[in-house]
C-alpha cells in the first residue's frame, strides 16, 4: 500500500457514515440547528482537503458525547458556584479567596460537549487543544451549576473530576465538580495555570460549549 494511503475496514466506514448522518440530521432539527453551518462547512472543507486538525491528530481528550444532544438553558447568569449550597455539599473558599466568583451574563440555550482524559495532562495542554480561544470554551458558573442540575449522570463519578472552564474578573479558572460514591457534590476551583497534572488513568472529564 503507498504511503499516504489508508485501507478504509467496514468497521470505520460505517462509524465515519454515522457521524456524518447526524451532522446532518442537527443541520435539518426545525426548531434550529445547534451547528453553526458555516463552521460545519469550513470544517468539512479541511477534511476534504486532508488537513486535520490538532485534536484530531492528538490523543489527550476523547470524545464521549459526540452523537448525543446536551444542552443548556437559557438562564439570567446570576447564580454562582459559591452561593450554590442547594447543589453542593461541599464549596471551595477560594471560590471567594481568589475572587472567582463573578456573576455571568445571560446566555441562550448552548449546546456542551463532554471529553475524558485520556492521557496525561495539565489544563493547557487540555483546554488549547480544542480551540486556540480559550474564551470560546467558557461556560458561564450559572451554566455549570445547570449542566451539573440537568445531566448529573454525565458527571465523572466515584470522586473523581469534572471540569469546566470559566471566567472571573478577568481570569481563567477551572471549577473541579466530584461527584462522591455516596451521591454527594463537592466543587473546587484552580487557577488556569496551574501546571498540575491530571492523569489519565483517573478518567476525568471536561465540559466545555459544542464547537463545530
Amino acid at each position: 500500500m503507498a504511503k499516504g494511503k489508508f485501507l478504509v475496514t467496514g468497521e470505520d466506514y460505517y462509524v465515519i457514515d454515522g457521524i456524518i448522518f447526524d451532522i446532518k440530521r442537527q443541520l435539518r432539527t426545525k426548531s434550529g440547528s445547534p451547528l453553526d453551518p458555516q463552521k460545519v462547512i469550513s470544517a468539512l472543507q479541511r477534511i476534504d482537503e486532508g488537513k486535520f486538525d490538532k485534536f484530531a491528530e492528538n490523543n489527550i481528550l476523547k470524545s464521549l458525547s459526540r452523537g448525543e444532544s446536551l444542552v443548556l438553558d437559557a438562564l439570567d447568569g446570576i447564580e454562582t458556584l459559591a452561593n450554590a449550597k442547594d447543589v453542593f455539599a461541599y464549596i471551595d473558599s477560594d471560590l471567594i479567596n481568589w475572587g472567582a466568583d463573578e456573576k455571568g451574563p445571560a446566555t441562550e440555550e448552548t449546546s456542551v460537549a463532554v471529553y475524558e482524559i485520556a492521557k496525561d495532562a495539565t489544563f493547557s495542554q487540555m483546554f488549547d487543544l480544542l480551540s486556540d480561544d480559550l474564551n470560546s470554551l467558557c461556560l458561564t458558573q450559572a451554566q455549570i451549576i445547570n449542566f451539573v442540575k440537568k445531566y448529573r449522570s454525565w458527571l465523572r463519578a466515584d470522586g473523581y473530576a469534572t471540569l469546566f472552564l470559566f471566567k472571573s474578573h478577568g481570569h481563567l479558572f477551572v471549577a473541579n465538580v466530584d461527584l462522591g460514591s455516596d451521591g454527594r457534590l463537592e466543587v473546587y476551583v484552580d487557577r488556569f495555570g496551574r501546571s498540575f497534572i491530571w492523569h489519565a488513568g483517573r478518567r476525568g472529564r471536561l465540559v466545555v460549549p459544542q464547537l463545530a
